[in-house]
């Protein structure tokens, strides 16, 4: 599936989603099916480009979407992870303004983003 698709342009709510804290891991969840306005913000505002998500893993079990919008609230890019999918890290685009998290459309389960919790890189 293509985010940019569903999650092409969105607003911004005022606060980031809560985050759930295990040790040094974070984890997040956004309702499922996903669709552009029930994703939930993990970053806010200025500074939001340097919001790195280190060691993320989809622990849900649908697809599940890193979104970036920029201050206009336009869909600039993002990253896609299937149940079980892990990643280094991820560094939002120089214009990120909005970094989100979204459920697939196509699934009823879970979309849980798990991640180390650092400081901006």
């Amino acid at each position: 599936m293509n985010p940019k698709g569903t999650f092409f342009q969105t607003t911004f709510d005022g606060e980031p989603a809560p985050i759930e804290l295990a040790g040094f891991r974070g984890r997040v969840t956004a309702p499922c099916p996903g669709r552009t306005d029930n994703t939930v913000s993990l970053c806010l505002g200025e500074g939001c480009n340097k919001f790195k998500l280190s060691r993320p893993k989809n622990v849900g079990s649908c697809e599940a979407y890193v979104l970036f919008y920029d201050e206009s609230g336009t869909f600039i890019g993002g990253h896609i992870f299937q149940p079980g999918d892990e990643s280094d890290g991820i560094n939002p685009k120089s214009n990120t303004f909005n970094v989100r998290f979204g459920c697939s459309p196509r699934c009823g389960g879970a979309a849980i983003l798990e991640f180390d919790v650092t400081e901006f890189a």
